[in-house]
């Protein structure tokens, strides 16, 4: 690659934030470049410079305007190198304050905030909640409480003082004594596993236990237990603000809206969190915070129909990534690829310092 000067760098900065800043504005030229870079240069110079940062795949132009934009090899500079917050404390405080406001739990409190900035009409911009229920935790208590003769719950404690509960209803030809009696089995040998592998194992072997001798019905009282208990350990999921981007001009043809709201109706919009991936460190945040940037054909398309693909090439998303003693997270803020990037990862910023 080849390493880009100072005043490139610079050049392709204002670019970014400019064009980002405000969907109406038209792409930057030399002359409006000019006064922002503040350096006693020619536009000509200027223009031979953005001429070979296009040459170069960080820039192109436009039908419609003399000006250049940046390309999703320009963003990734910017994000990687380029990118330089601004001072976090006031917005973590005004999250914070906002928070308190609410009267809510923690968790709760920040999800009302976020949906309530998401809201603002210089944003519109929606988002993804994942709460990753197995994750580095491992079960403490397992209890079941009937709670009359047809309905029970399910009530799983982990090591980090998660509790997770789960109604049930109990069909006829299960008998609740033995439900008792084979949840209290399942709590005393799967003690201390990681409930990933819990959830994760495709079958759980109980011949060799003579104790199921002892249970009428043995096996489909096993497949119920271990059923609920999934449901347990499911990772909870929430949309919020689901139709937001659809106010934003790049996403105004019916054709998107289709498309978009057929993901949404079959999960694939959560492929927009790449949760195992490497996530990109906040640049001049006090308090770290992992956060995430994928820009247009960046995002993981695996599960989704050959159709929809170029759906997901016209998102941007930006993930921030949480771990609290009550769980472990992500949150993804998603919409047109001109996002403000800064006063997003900013917001996203704050709500996880304040969930910490």
């Amino acid at each position: 690659m080849v390493e880009l000067s100072q005043r490139k760098k610079d050049i392709l900065t204002i670019i970014v934030e400019t064009y980002t800043e405000n969907e109406n504005l038209d792409p930057i030229g030399s002359s409006e470049l000019l006064k922002k870079l503040g350096v006693n240069v020619s536009t000509a110079t200027l223009r031979n410079e953005m001429a070979e940062l296009e040459e170069l795949g960080y820039l192109e132009k436009t039908h419609t305007s003399s000006g250049r934009i940046p390309t999703a090899k320009g963003y990734r500079l910017y994000f990687d190198e380029l990118l330089v917050l601004d001072d976090l404390q006031g917005i973590t405080e005004f999250v914070r304050s906002k928070m308190e406001q609410t009267k809510l739990p923690k968790a709760q409190a920040c999800r009302k905030v976020l949906e309530e900035l998401l809201n603002k009409e210089e944003l519109n911009y929606s988002a993804l909640l994942l709460e990753k229920t197995a994750y580095n935790s491992s079960i403490a208590k397992i209890v079941f409480v009937p709670t009359n003769n047809n309905q029970g719950v399910f009530i799983l404690v982990t090591n980090r003082g998660q509790i997770y509960h789960n109604e049930t209803y109990i069909s006829k030809n299960l008998n609740i004594a033995d439900i008792e009696r084979t949840v209290a089995f399942f709590d005393e040998n799967f003690h201390g596993l990681l409930l990933n592998d819990f959830k994760n194992a495709r079958k759980i072997e109980i011949n060799n236990f003579d104790f199921f001798n002892y249970i009428s019905n043995s096996e489909d009282i096993v497949k119920f237990v271990i059923i609920n208990l999934n449901k347990l350990l499911a990772d909870k999921k929430e949309i919020i603000c689901p139709y937001n981007i659809l106010k934003h001009s790049d996403f105004s043809d019916i054709r998107f809206a289709q498309s978009y709201l057929n993901e949404i109706n079959n999960n694939n919009i959560f492929q927009l969190i790449n949760f195992d991936g490497e996530p990109l460190p906040v640049i001049g945040s006090s308090n770290q915070v992992n956060i995430s940037v994928k820009v247009a054909s960046e995002h993981n398309t695996h599960n989704i129909s050959e159709e929809n693909i170029s759906l997901f090439k016209n998102f941007s998303s930006i993930t921030a990534y949480y771990s609290t003693k009550e769980g472990t997270g992500a949150i993804t803020v998603y919409g047109p690829v001109r996002m403000k990037y800064k006063s997003v990862i900013a917001i996203l910023s704050a709500i996880v310092c304040n969930l910490k």
